[in-house]
C-alpha cells in the first residue's frame, strides 16, 4: 500500500523509477520535507535517475488533483490533464493508452487531454523513468525513457503523479521487510529511507508486498545480492510490474474519496500461474488475456478480461516457462472456469498451453485448469474448466 504524505510541506520530488524488469517503484505520501537537489545514476538498472528539487511550500490539499462531481449523481471524478511530447515513440503511446484504461477501470481518476488547464503533466521520453509526486502546479514532467514504455512502468509513474511514494518508505516497514544495507549501492541508500508518522500515512491499509510501488528484492544491489527481504516469508516475491495490486486500487480510491468502483465489494488479488509446454516452438510472444468465472449464491461472476504479462512485455510465455501474475477482481466465489486467449501478434503466435493454476485469495484453495493444447490463429480463445 502506498504512503500518503500529511505534512504541510511538499517537496517536488522527481522520484526514481526503475527501468529494468527488476525495477519497481515508490508510493505517495501527502507531504515530504524539502531536500537538496540530487541527480545520480546506476549501472545495475538500465538508466535510473533520481531528481529532487527544493521548491516553495504547498499547503493544504494543493498536491491533489481537482475533483469534479458527475451531474448524473455517480460520484466524484479526478481530472488529470496531460500532453504528450513528440519524443514519445509508438510503444510508449500504446502503453499510456493501456495504463489510462486501468485507472479508468478501477479508480475515479481520469487522464484527459489538456485544453487550457494551468496544471498538467507533460509526458515525454527523457533520461530514465520519473515523475514528481502529486500535483505540483503548472507544467510538470513525467519521463518514459528507454525501457519504460510498457504498461507496468507507466502505471507506476502515473501513480507517482497521482500522489504516491514507494511502499518500502512507510513508517511501519521495519515490521515487514529487512533492509540489507551492506548490499545497497552507496549513492542509492536514500531510496530506502523510512519516513515517520508525521511525514506520511498509509490511509489505514496493510503493508503490500505486491504493490506496483514496492521495490523488488535486488533493487539497487551493488553485488547482485538482495537489498530487501520479507520478514514474513524471506523467500517470497516482493514487488511486481504487471499492474495494480488490490491495495493499490483501494488506496487511490481512498485518497480521492472515489465512489465505490466495484459494485460487488472489495477487490482481491488472484494469483495466476501459467505453464507453457516444452515442445519445439511451444512459446509465444503474443499478448495473452484471461477471464476468470466463479459462482457465488447461484450467480455466475466474471473478473473481466485482463492481460497477463510482466509489465506488458511480450517475452513471458517462452518454451517451458512457468510465470505467475496477479489478476485483480471482486471476489468470485467458487471458481468454475476461465477463458484464455492470445491476440495472434508477434512472430510466433502459436502457443502450447499446459495448464493454468489459480489461487483463491480468501481461503488459499488452488484450482487447476488443464489445457495441454495449442492456441493458434484458428483457435485463439480456449475455455477451460477445473480438473
Amino acid at each position: 500500500m502506498a504512503s500518503v504524505l500529511t505534512r504541510a510541506q511538499v517537496v517536488l520530488l522527481l522520484s526514481c523509477c526503475i527501468i529494468s524488469q527488476a525495477g519497481l517503484g515508490f508510493r505517495l505520501t501527502d507531504f515530504l520535507k524539502n531536500r537538496k537537489n540530487k541527480l545520480s545514476s546506476t549501472q545495475h538498472q538500465t538508466d535510473v535517475f533520481v531528481h529532487r528539487h527544493k521548491r516553495a511550500i504547498i499547503r493544504g490539499q494543493s498536491f491533489r488533483w481537482p475533483t469534479l462531481t458527475d451531474v448524473r449523481g455517480k460520484g466524484n471524478f479526478v481530472i488529470i490533464p496531460y500532453v504528450t511530447d513528440s519524443s514519445l515513440g509508438s510503444s510508449a503511446k500504446q502503453a499510456l493508452t493501456e495504463a489510462f484504461k486501468e485507472y479508468k477501470k478501477y479508480t475515479c481518476v481520469r487522464f484527459v487531454t489538456r485544453t487550457n488547464q494551468a496544471d498538467y503533466i507533460n509526458i515525454f521520453s527523457g533520461q530514465g523513468c520519473y515523475s514528481p509526486i502529486g500535483r505540483q502546479g503548472g507544467k510538470q514532467p513525467l519521463s518514459l525513457g528507454s525501457n519504460c514504455d510498457v504498461r507496468g512502468h507507466v502505471i507506476h509513474e502515473l501513480m507517482h503523479a497521482v500522489g504516491f511514494l514507494h511502499e518500502q518508505n512507510r513508517p511501519d516497514r521495519d515490521k515487514y521487510v529487512k533492509i540489507l544495507w551492506d548490499n545497497i549501492k552507496t549513492k542509492m541508500t536514500h531510496q530506502f529511507k523510512r519516513y515517520n508518522k508525521e511525514e506520511v500515512t498509509s490511509l489505514g491499509e496493510s503493508y503490500d508486498y505486491l504493490s506496483i510501488m514496492h521495490y523488488t528484492d535486488k533493487e539497487f544491489s551493488r553485488n547482485g545480492l538482495k537489498t530487501l527481504e520479507s520478514k514474513v516469508e524471506p523467500t517470497s516475491k516482493i514487488g511486481q510490474l504487471h499492474g495494480f495490486s488490490a491495495i493499490d486500487i483501494k488506496q487511490i480510491n481512498k485518497l480521492y474519496s472515489c465512489p465505490k468502483i466495484a459494485s460487488r465489494g472489495d477487490i482481491y488479488n488472484y494469483k495466476v500461474t501459467v505453464y507453457t509446454g516444452e515442445y519445439l516452438m511451444a512459446g509465444t510472444n503474443a499478448r495473452v488475456y484471461i477471464n476468470l468465472f466463479g459462482e457465488s449464491f447461484d450467480r455466475l461472476l466474471s473478473s473481466g478480461e485482463a492481460e497477463v504479462a510482466t509489465g506488458g512485455k511480450r517475452d513471458d510465455f517462452e518454451r517451458g516457462s512457468v510465470k505467475t501474475f496477479l489478476t485483480v477482481s471482486p471476489y468470485l466465489g467458487t471458481l468454475k472456469k476461465l477463458t484464455i486467449r492470445h491476440d495472434g501478434s508477434g512472430l510466433f503466435p502459436g502457443w502450447y498451453l499446459v495448464k493454468v493454476i489459480v489461487t483463491d485469495p480468501k481461503n488459499g484453495e488452488v484450482y487447476t485448469f488443464s489445457c495441454n493444447c495449442w492456441l493458434e490463429k484458428s483457435n485463439l480463445k480456449t475455455p477451460l474448466t477445473t480438473s
